[in-house]
């Protein structure tokens, strides 16, 4: 849709056909030339799959009922009624035909922990040839038909060299290992070098310094073997056990010095971590006494979002308050299948809508999503999954005059139970009274109007 003929052919076959809803494949435009093109086609809606660097482009008329359902690099899925009276959904696909940017294979997150922008990188890449067994070993290339004659340089005894003899069993390869030890879960040592590696990654959380440097020991293991390998065939320098220790001592304390960890280490894993020398910062957090506040005048909204899974099933929930803390109206709505942004900015709707239909004027609402919260002040969509829904919320605020707030989620324990509790019974219920609350709001309802208060971690 770069040139003229291109959409004037399209807005040709729009006004030929009348189509419900338009899906541009590829249309190789701007975010500007589309809001042009919406307008041309006689559309009031659009999205795309990847925001600005879209390759599907949907466009649909207001009356419409469209929501982004799900979306990825190659399709975009829309829960619609265009052109009926019941909802459906409708996929727009992009292939692409190019084998190296086309996503292939089962997801393996474990591999993420591999990355770090404080490890160093050429450590990380060899971690992931090893990974792989993509490492020119005697055997490696002898397996290909390249047949070599073969001498394990890091073991006074003869022998051919062999890949995981090499990373695990050989004479440097034991000594380090037995060092890093302790920094090593126990579970994660297997026969294989592949196998170990993986292990250690699977059961590591690099926001704990103690996960954080086991990863890091291990990648930094297995490049100094291979660095002292190659010196030795290739160079004839040897490299001493203690010069090759402070190396990676060196390189693991310039690592953790910028970090701050979130996750706290146990006793055990702190006492190692001094043992070796390392001295991580940990986020220290202080208590906070935070409790629900009833409103001066007018009504409070209190709304919130679950979504089992993110995304999965779904459903959203919220409570209107007068200033006695009394609720005069609470919902609990399933959405079905979504992520949990589409679910907070549905929620939001939902409650805007109930206040406005029972005539309540809502002054201030309350969200404990601080990235819903921040998008609508900004007036920055945040992702285009829930953008359908994310601009008739933005509109009801803007209409309703209310406040949006951002509150801990200490204090929206109501709106919180409400959507676990629509998720967990597939229903759509409105309250009208405290006394109509399901079982497991009631109490959190109670706690509020007193004005008990609750510790939060800061």
């Amino acid at each position: 849709m770069a040139n003229a003929a291109s959409k004037k052919s399209l807005k040709n076959i729009v006004m030929k056909h009348k189509p419900q809803i338009v899906g541009i494949s590829e249309p190789k435009t701007s975010l500007s030339n589309v809001l042009c093109l919406c307008q041309g086609l006689h559309m009031d809606r659009y999205a795309g799959n990847m925001g600005d660097d879209s390759k599907i482009w949907v466009f649909w008329k207001s009356h419409d009922l469209v929501q982004v359902a799900a979306s990825t690099s190659q399709f975009i899925s829309l829960s619609c009624n265009a052109g009926t009276s019941t909802m459906y959904y409708l996929t727009f696909v992009y292939a692409d035909c190019n084998p190296v940017i086309r996503p292939r294979g089962v997801p393996r997150p474990p591999l993420h922990n591999i990355w770090h922008s404080a490890y160093n990188p050429r450590a990380a890449l060899f971690g992931w040839r090893v990974l792989h067994r993509a490492i020119p070993t005697d055997d490696q290339v002898s397996a290909f038909g390249i047949h070599l004659a073969s001498k394990f340089s890091c073991c006074t005894t003869p022998a051919a060299e062999d890949i995981d003899h090499l990373f695990l069993s050989g004479e440097i390869a034991s000594s380090l290992w037995r060092w890093a030890r302790p920094l090593i879960r126990s579970s994660a040592v297997g026969p294989r070098i592949s196998i170990t590696l993986w292990n250690t990654l699977s059961v590591s959380n690099r926001q704990s310094a103690f996960d954080f440097i086991s990863i890091y020991t291990v990648l930094l293991i297995l490049w100094e073997i291979w660095k002292d390998r190659c010196a030795k065939r290739h160079d004839s320098k040897v490299k001493s056990l203690n010069g090759i220790l402070s190396d990676i001592k060196y390189a693991i304390n310039t690592a953790v010095q910028g970090i701050s960890f979130k996750r706290n280490c146990s006793q055990l894993q702190l006492r190692t971590l001094l043992h070796y020398g390392f001295t991580p910062k940990f986020k220290m957090k202080r208590p906070k006494l935070v409790r629900w506040n009833p409103p001066h005048l007018g009504f409070y909204l209190n709304m919130d979002g679950a979504s089992k899974g993110n995304p999965g099933l779904c459903g959203g929930g919220g409570c209107i308050r007068d200033s006695k803390g009394d609720i005069r109206l609470g919902f609990a709505f399933s959405y079905g299948q979504g992520d949990s942004l589409t679910t907070e900015a549905r929620a939001l709707c939902d409650g805007l809508r109930l206040a406005n239909h029972h005539g309540i004027h809502i002054s201030t609402v309350f969200s404990d999503s601080l990235v819903l919260v921040q998008s609508l002040r900004t007036n920055r969509c945040p992702s285009w999954k829930c953008t359908w829904w994310w601009r008739e919320a933005s509109s009801l605020l803007r209409k309703s005059s209310a406040q949006l707030h951002h509150a801990y989620r200490e204090t929206n324990r109501v709106a919180d139970a409400l959507a676990v509790y629509a998720c967990n019974t597939h229903g759509s219920s409105v309250f009208h009274n405290p006394s109509s609350l399901p079982f497991v709001c009631k109490g959190l309802a109670a706690l509020d109007k007193a004005g008990l208060p609750s510790v939060r971690l800061l």
